[in-house]
């Protein structure tokens, strides 16, 4: 909700990304944070606590003062929900028992640094309200997790070191009790959508895009050459070349989408490219100066709309099995999801 109003705000929308703040403010639980999902009263469907979820409705604030979208009173009247979700943040992070895609608990780039770009926001917006110690206070609290960022989740002389040609990089997501080198930087990390007996990694085999957030969020700059090692290995492992341009996967060995033959997600699957990490690359391109590569893909991202415009979560990248009657990836010998039959041709064909 909160990325959809800061779109809001980007098309000038500034009374509609209000309403949004309003309706947070209304649904904050009495901790400061918020569930993982919730009805539209605001009880909570699943329970799981993503704390990037409590960073990004103050980043939000943040931005809507940036965008001059708050009138009279606003900095006051939000000053409350801002002061308890940094509370909450300052109390229970940096680990986050999911990560921001509803997973494994540990240090993950993306929910880190949304965290510690909001105790800025918050400790600003303190200021703003007189709250001196307050703002002291988080801006400390942001300045150690800031400093901890490499000894919780950048891994160097691993065997990945060595086949990629960097000097480290960093994970996807690291075991809390991770640091200082040593045999903890090799523990397991418990991946989901996968069967039983794939369902480990070490933690320095596991990368994201996510890692770019440090850029996206102002922790890291674009240049850093600990991003630039990072971005090579996230393209060498996650990179998908499209018809119309690349986008990315989540991570290696995603097994969050549809099986390889198109049957649906059933709890395993194959993960693919996501729309979304082509966005995101775009703004580390901008950060970059990168303004062609970033222009490119723009134009990438808008040619995975459908004909209504919207984009869909993932996009297919096995092959597609045709003929006049089915599109359907269905290859000989396999059986068909939709009709249940079992085609011994290139394709379905008896839709």
């Amino acid at each position: 909700m909160v990325e959809t109003a800061g779109g809001l705000l980007a098309a000038g929308a500034h009374e509609d990304a209000r309403r949004v703040l309003s309706y947070l403010q209304k649904t904050q639980l009495p901790d400061g944070h918020w569930p993982q999902n919730m009805w539209l009263d605001g009880s909570p469907y699943w329970n799981g606590i993503q704390m990037d979820e409590t960073a990004l409705p103050i980043l939000l604030v943040g931005l809507a003062r940036r965008e001059k979208a708050l009138v009279e009173g606003d900095v006051t009247r939000f000053w409350p929900m801002v002061r308890k979700a940094a509370g909450y943040l300052a109390r229970s992070g940096p680990v986050s028992p999911q990560d921001r895609w509803e997973e494994d608990p540990g240090y993950t780039p993306f929910t880190v640094a949304a965290e510690i770009a909001a105790l800025l926001t918050a400790a600003e917006l303190a200021d703003l309200n007189h709250d001196a110690s307050v703002a002291t206070h988080l801006r400390e609290i942001a300045d150690v997790w800031n400093d901890s960022i490499e000894r919780w989740m950048y891994m160097s002389a691993t065997d990945w070191c060595h086949r990629f040609n960097v000097d480290g990089y960093y994970v996807r997501i690291a075991p809390k009790q991770t640091g200082g080198g040593g045999p903890k930087r090799q523990e397991d990390v418990r991946v989901k959508n996968v069967t039983a007996s794939e369902d480990t990694r070490l933690a320095s085999h596991l990368i994201s895009p996510d890692a770019l957030a440090l850029v996206r969020f102002g922790l890291r700059a674009a240049d850093d050459p600990r991003i630039i090692a990072t971005a090579k290995v996230i393209d060498a492992l996650l990179k998908l070349d499209t018809p119309t341009g690349p986008t990315w996967h989540r991570y290696n060995d995603d097994g969050y989408g549809e099986h390889e033959d198109g049957s649906p997600f059933d709890g395993t699957g194959i993960g693919r490219g996501w729309p979304l990490l082509t966005g995101e690359r775009a703004h580390y391109e901008l950060a970059a100066g990168r303004i062609t590569e970033a222009k490119g893909l723009l134009t990438t991202l808008e040619s995975f709309a459908n004909e209504s415009g919207l984009i869909s979560e993932q996009v297919w990248d096995s092959p597609t099995y045709r003929n006049a009657n089915c599109i359907l990836a269905v290859r000989p010998g396999q059986r068909c999801h939709w009709c249940g039959r079992t085609p011994n041709t290139s394709s379905c064909n008896v839709h």
